[in-house]
């Protein structure tokens, strides 16, 4: 069996409400844009050179962002949306980031804290700290102290926070988030 993508299964998730979502070509353009995020770093680049060119073409050129206008709107929990339209929810955001991220050679994984999701960047063999980034936030980079009085703002304090989701509980996640927003309707 073909090994999971996170990235094609967000893209078939919009074909709830838009069967016309051509996958391959959402793929071809998250390629594009780690081809030309890649370009310019030299082989050897480290995960920190990769991190920032990451952020700059993502943040800074593309304008990627969180949605805080149309937050609680069905379009910005499409990938195919957020791509397009370079505004989206905090779980949509990262699952972009961390298919460039894996594209650019850089181990991520999601976590779904309480009311939001951030990327998690491991800590390394060689003695790299692991790194925090709230993607809803254009990459700002969060502390261990930032990451728990998130937690502490909106639900008890569980290890269950911690733990990296997999690419099935993270499409779940998503297609809850979608239920919800159809019953808020």
């Amino acid at each position: 069996m073909p090994p999971f993508s996170l990235l094609q299964a967000a893209l078939l998730v919009a074909r709830l409400d838009h069967p016309d979502v051509d996958v391959d070509a959402y793929v071809a353009k998250v390629e594009r844009i780690a081809a030309d995020i890649r370009e310019p770093l030299p082989a050897s680049a480290s995960r920190q050179q990769r991190l920032a060119a990451l952020d700059d073409m993502m943040f800074r050129q593309l304008g990627f962002r969180g949605s805080r206008f149309e937050y609680y709107s069905q379009e910005s929990s499409y990938l195919n949306q957020v791509i397009d339209d370079r505004e989206g929810l905090p779980i949509v955001l990262c699952v972009l980031y961390m298919d460039l991220g894996r594209r650019l050679g850089v181990q991520m994984e999601g976590l779904g804290l309480p009311g939001h999701f951030i990327v998690r960047v491991p800590a390394t063999d060689d003695d790299e700290a692991a790194v925090f980034i709230d993607v809803f936030n254009q990459g700002k980079r969060l502390t261990l102290a930032e990451i728990e009085a998130l937690i502490a703002s909106r639900s008890r304090p569980s290890a269950e926070f911690w733990k990296p989701q997999t690419p099935r509980q993270i499409v779940d996640r998503m297609l809850r988030n979608l239920l919800g927003l159809a019953e808020d309707n």
